[in-house]
């Protein structure tokens, strides 16, 4: 009789010994199951927002001119962990100006033309510079607040290369330095110019700087690329007496010594060389702006 007890006892245990392994065994298959349709889960999750990255990026790039100027007039844009902040940027860039160099800006001035160009964005974004000068990192600074505007900036070291770039570029503005050494030299007959007075490290009476200047002899390589511009490109807008689309832009020059019947100005002064930047593009692409309504 002990002996059957026993021996049922026995099979109890291992009936139960078995139902506890096979019930481990169930939970630890529907666990992995779970695991598995959750990494599923994931991967479609990240699949789904890869897709939706990709139709996002498809329709900006259809849209790719309007997206790109609100991007350029916007002060601030963030999306997909990238950062724009032209505001800012362009600020830290005018304190760095005023820094190095306190007796070259008024910084109302140039802050005055930022304004400006704010309100008026669309005669500013897309807009399109070409920048002659034969020592472009003299210029770095100015780019950068250009850029951070929304403009569109191209360099060139020197007139070949400009009269290269003019036709494919279609700059809106040209901005040059006035002094380039080995560079064109012509006689200036549409596009005379005057200094009046002697820059500092030019070793030359007044008369006799005026007279070199206008045979085309001597380093002021900029005015003679204003005289090639307009020779080569007949009825350019560039040159045009009545509203040029040239700025010189000189580093070193003082401002006001020189003039040019085919610039708008010649400054030294980067507030100066702003504010004209931005009226020059307001009155050359007003017609970007909202029309008003008949009255």
């Amino acid at each position: 009789m002990r002996d059957e007890d026993e021996s049922d006892a026995s099979k109890t245990s291992s009936l139960e010994e078995n139902r506890e392994n096979g019930k481990s065994a169930s939970e630890d298959s529907l666990v992995e199951k779970v695991k598995t349709f959750a990494a599923v889960l994931e991967a479609l999750y990240s699949l789904g927002k890869f897709a939706i990255i990709i139709v996002i990026l498809s329709v900006a790039w259809s849209y790719r001119s309007e997206v790109g100027d609100w991007i350029r007039q916007s002060t601030h844009v963030s999306a997909f962990g990238i950062s724009i902040d032209h505001q800012n940027s362009a600020k830290d860039t005018i304190d760095h100006i005023i820094s190095i160099s306190p007796t070259r800006i008024d910084k109302d001035v140039l802050l005055g033309a930022i304004a400006r160009a704010t309100r008026n964005w669309p005669t500013i974004v897309g807009s399109r510079v070409l920048w002659v000068d034969d020592n472009p990192g003299n210029n770095w600074d100015e780019e950068s607040i250009m850029r951070d505007m929304g403009i569109d900036v191209w360099r060139a070291t020197s007139t070949p290369e400009a009269l290269t770039l003019i036709p494919s570029f279609a700059p809106d503005i040209i901005i040059s330095n006035v002094v380039r050494r080995n560079d064109v030299e012509l006689p200036l007959a549409n596009c005379p110019a005057h200094y009046f007075q002697v820059p500092s490290g030019v070793k030359k009476s007044l008369e006799e700087l005026n007279s070199d200047t206008m045979a085309g002899r001597g380093i002021a390589g900029g005015l003679s690329m204003a005289e090639a511009i307009s020779k080569q490109f007949t009825d350019n807008p560039y040159t045009n007496h009545d509203s040029p689309r040239i700025l010189f832009y000189s580093y070193s020059n003082g401002g006001g010594v020189v003039a040019s019947q085919c610039a708008r100005i010649a400054t030294n002064r980067v507030d100066v060389l702003f504010q004209n930047l931005v009226s020059a593009l307001e009155e050359i692409r007003w017609q970007k702006l909202k029309q008003l309504a008949p009255i």
